[in-house]
């Protein structure tokens, strides 16, 4: 394991923990790159954050996009 990814470890776990105290605009600021890089946990959260406007503009299309790559 690199530092850069304990970075990304960190991010997530702080992340998920802004997400769960309903931090959603901090959550959406850790978790968006992660997301944007490929995690599932980060995809998951920012997919229901898009879908229900937390902590960004309600963006179904964004929540669609990130629920199906969370999957995948």
């Amino acid at each position: 394991m690199t530092v850069q990814d304990d970075d990304m470890n960190v991010d997530l776990a702080s992340g998920i923990a802004a997400f769960e105290a309903k931090q959603f605009s901090r959550a959406v600021g850790l978790l968006s790159p992660l997301a944007d890089t490929g995690d599932a946990d980060a995809q998951y959260r920012m997919a229901i954050m898009a879908q229900n406007g937390l902590g960004m503009v309600k963006n179904e299309l964004m929540a669609y996009k990130y629920m199906k790559a969370a999957a995948e």
